[in-house]
C-alpha cells in the first residue's frame, strides 16, 4: 500500500472515531507500511488534527465513566494499554471526574440511603 493511500484510509478512520496514535500505528503496520512511512503518516495526521492524544483521552474517559460506569483505575489502565501519554491520561481523568462527579455523588448517596435505612438495625435505633 502506498503512503498516500494509507494516509487517506487513516484520515477516514480518524474522522469517524477518536484513536490513539498507537492504534493507528498498529493498523498501518498491518497494512504493510514500513516504519518511516508509518511515522510520516502519524505526523501528518497529528498536524492536520486528525490525531490528538489529549482529545482522545478526554472523550474515552468521559464516555467510559458516563456510560459504562467505569472507575478511574480501569480507565487509566485502558488508556495506558493504548499507550496514551501519562499527562493526557491525568488531565482527562481530572476533567471527566469533575464533570461527572456530582451525578455520581447523588447516585451513591441515594444507594447508601436506601441500603442504610432499609436495614433492621436502623429501624431499631429509630425506636430509641
Amino acid at each position: 500500500m502506498k503512503v498516500l493511500e494509507a494516509l487517506g484510509k487513516a484520515m477516514k478512520l480518524c474522522s469517524t472515531k477518536e484513536y490513539a496514535p498507537f492504534e493507528i500505528e498498529q493498523k498501518l503496520s498491518g497494512w504493510g507500511l514500513e516504519e518511516d512511512a508509518i511515522s510520516e503518516v502519524i505526523n501528518t495526521l497529528k498536524e492536520e488534527k486528525f490525531l490528538d492524544e489529549f482529545r482522545m483521552a478526554r472523550y474515552f474517559a468521559n464516555d467510559k465513566l458516563k456510560f459504562n460506569k467505569w472507575g478511574k483505575i480501569k480507565i487509566r489502565i485502558m488508556l495506558q494499554q493504548k499507550k496514551v501519554l501519562p499527562e493526557a491520561i491525568s488531565e482527562a481523568l481530572d476533567q471527566s471526574w469533575q464533570k461527572n462527579a456530582k451525578p455520581l455523588r447523588i447516585l451513591m448517596s441515594t444507594i447508601l440511603r436506601q441500603n442504610y435505612f432499609s436495614s433492621p438495625q436502623v429501624e431499631d435505633l429509630r425506636e430509641i
